[in-house]
């Protein structure tokens, strides 16, 4: 593993270390070079992008998440490229909120909050998660058209393939540069926190599904949108198995909760995707809810009684579901 502490090259592609070690709510970027240059997810930071807003002409986001997209209004010359999936929702904004989750737990007037809050400009209190932050507004609204997935096409100086891997959302996708060997796993990320697919449109199993395409592609280098850095492919892949095994040891968490008795109230005091005292964050309480709401729902499926799960709950989200529109 090779921490980015700088840009790190191959070939025509670098990688650009995100600023706080690449720790949420950044993320490492990647430079292709080319007349002009393009920018895949545009979350190091200003100090590290704002030398690059000359020289780059396009600008793709893997996925629609805060730490992915909050510079791309640093790029206002550039094509701004999204995947299809998530493409309309993007410009819409409210569908973002719907896509986060924003809309099941708080229902359409919890949209039109989040809407008016981050429209607004100005410093915001300090909180767990960016859910306030007028970056959202800046940076989403527009997009210039959108990039086709598990297809090889021109980027800058080399050619690249958008690999399309739901589960994290359920139109993220993986840049792949064939002729350097490299992939840009993003939030398949290898931290120690596992694998996050809390907002309405994630799917542990789609997630999982996806980790096993990854493992699938010839590359030699792999590069971790946080913290990690820049990893060669068995490192990578013997860690990926650990990472993606997460997920079924959140299940026993689950089942054992749910052994235990406790109602849903119960199982979301527990806390299995983050400590309770982060629950204030009116995003991290609608994670964790959702969070349970998958787990249980995977539960049930095998075969386990669960206790039930409120009706706005119940049956929310999956990559599938949102990849068909619903």
């Amino acid at each position: 593993m090779v921490s980015l502490t700088e840009r790190f090259r191959f070939g025509s592609v670098e990688a650009i270390n995100g600023s706080n070690g690449a720790r949420f709510p950044f993320c490492n970027s990647i430079l292709v070079g080319g007349r002009p240059a393009a920018l895949i997810d545009p979350g190091a930071g200003p100090a590290a992008l704002e030398p690059l807003v000359e020289g780059v002409g396009v600008v793709l986001n893997t996925h629609y998440h805060f730490d992915h997209i909050s510079a791309n209004h640093l790029f206002p010359r550039a094509r701004l490229l999204i995947n299809e999936v998530e493409a309309a929702d993007f410009r819409s904004r409210a569908g973002i909120a719907g896509r986060l989750g924003v809309s099941v737990a708080y229902g359409p007037d919890g949209v039109a909050h989040w809407l008016d809050d981050v429209r607004q400009p100005g410093e915001r209190p300090p909180a767990v998660t960016p859910h306030a932050r007028h970056e959202w507004w800046l940076s989403t609204g527009r997009v210039d058209g959108t990039y086709p997935f598990d297809r090889e096409f021109d980027l800058g100086d080399t050619t690249v393939v958008m690999v399309h891997t739901p589960g994290h959302t359920a139109g993220y996708c993986c840049p792949y540069f064939p002729h350097e060997g490299l992939v840009y796993a993003g939030d398949y990320d290898l931290t120690g926190f596992g694998p996050w697919y809390a907002g309405a449109d994630g799917d542990p199993a789609a997630m999982e599904a996806s980790a096993r395409r990854l493992a699938e592609l010839d590359a030699a280098h792999f590069v971790t949108g946080h913290q990690e850095g820049v990893l060669g492919r068995a490192e990578f892949l013997g860690r990926l198995t650990d990472y993606v095994a997460v997920i079924h040891r959140r299940d026993d968490i689950y089942l054992a909760l749910v052994r235990e008795g406790r109602d849903f109230t119960g199982i979301i005091e527990a806390g299995v995707l983050y400590p309770a005292r982060y629950h204030g964050d009116p995003w991290v309480a609608m994670w964790e809810r959702l969070t349970a709401a998958k787990h249980l729902a995977r539960l049930r499926a095998a075969g386990w009684a669960v206790p039930p799960v409120p009706p706005e709950f119940d049956g929310a989200g999956g990559a599938q579901a949102w990849s068909a529109g619903v």
